[in-house]
């Protein structure tokens, strides 16, 4: 989706400033988060569970909180002209200011950067079971507080965070209301961030993914030597596999 990369190019060092040291932090952590009973021992204190996700959770929301002014100028005005332009259709419902943002936000950016870290490259390995679930049940908590809902019977178990959620939508609101509101003519200098190694690898993949159909293009127009660019990434990709097997 356009919105997504625009925010992966614009925003990834505003991404880390946000997430990068609760992320490691949860990552060396030890601690058990866990809140389905099915998934724990009988006689387990679910309220220490409770307990240590939110402090996770309000550790976390607190940076965000405090972050609007380090969110790129591009990305604000984007979010400033999305607002008003769903207040026009919906001028009634008072959420749906804030719900249009938080959606690209955290649905699409700050919570897929919870649940897979190392793809945004906020960590170097991949973290533990433990951890995995632990950010996985932050992110939850998050999307469901983004979208200024509680949790329901679809998952009973995660009902706990319903208070926390509640007292935090509020703060939620107040900060998407801040971070769009900004004047038009803002500066809105972008400085694109990329990482190379990991753009080339996405190239790599998506070449692979639809090789058929490129080497049917590569036989139309043979000046662009599709196969021969693909065989050789391939090549070197063996090579340095067979080096650790």
């Amino acid at each position: 989706m356009l919105m997504d990369q625009f925010m992966k190019l614009t925003a990834i060092g505003y991404l880390h400033s946000i997430l990068k040291a609760s992320i490691e932090q949860i990552m060396q952590s030890q601690d058990v988060c866990e809140l389905n009973p099915s998934n724990l021992p009988k006689g387990t204190d679910l309220m220490q569970h409770s307990e240590r996700l939110q402090t996770h959770l309000f550790n976390i929301l607190t940076v965000i909180y405090n972050s609007a002014d380090k969110c790129p100028m591009a990305m604000r005005l984007v979010f400033k002209h999305l607002q008003e332009e769903v207040v026009k259709k919906w001028p009634i419902d008072d959420t749906v200011r804030t719900r249009a943002v938080s959606g690209f936000l955290f649905l699409r950016f700050i919570c897929p950067a919870m649940l897979k870290p190392q793809i945004f490259n906020l960590v170097t390995g991949s973290p533990s079971a433990n951890a995995e679930r632990t950010l996985k049940l932050v992110a939850k908590g998050m999307q469901n507080l983004a979208n200024l809902v509680e949790f329901k019977s679809k998952e009973p178990f995660m009902t706990v965070l319903n208070p926390f959620i509640q007292k935090n939508l509020v703060k939620m609101k107040q900060f998407v209301n801040d971070l769009s509101t900004v004047k038009d003519h803002s500066d809105t200098h972008v400085q694109l961030q990329s990482d190379a190694s990991r753009d080339l690898a996405a190239i790599y993949h998506l070449c692979v993914t639809y090789e058929k159909p490129l080497e049917d293009a590569a036989k139309k127009h043979p000046e662009l030597k599709l196969m021969s660019v693909i065989a050789y990434i391939r090549n070197a990709e063996k090579k340095h596999l067979n080096k650790f097997s």
